[in-house]
């Protein structure tokens, strides 16, 4: 009850977050975690990649992020550039689906 009106509120379930990383089982994407600008592609089409290894280092609200996954991989698409804005949950670097469990 709020200003004289009756609103309905869900709660929304909080975790701990990662930026770049992936969920408890494999995703076969690395998504944006945030609205902003790529900085750096560190990756391509067919690289494998290690756990941990930096894929992508993007820029949002002047923070950098280091996005990467928690396990090996190999890499199966890049679908995004440097200085290439995106938008939350945007797919930035597609991984094999071998790789990805």
């Amino acid at each position: 009850w709020a200003a004289g009106r009756a609103y309905d509120i869900d709660a929304v379930p909080r975790g701990p977050r990662r930026a770049g990383a992936a969920s408890a089982t494999r995703s076969s994407a690395v998504t944006a975690p945030m609205p902003g600008t790529v900085l750096k592609v560190h990756v391509a089409a067919g690289d494998a990649f290690e756990p941990h290894q930096p894929l992508v280092i993007m820029e949002s609200m002047k923070m950098e992020m280091t996005l990467s996954v928690p396990h090996a991989g190999r890499v199966k698409d890049v679908l995004c550039q440097p200085g290439q804005l995106v938008e939350l949950g945007a797919a930035l670097v597609r991984l094999d689906d071998a790789a990805a469990g």
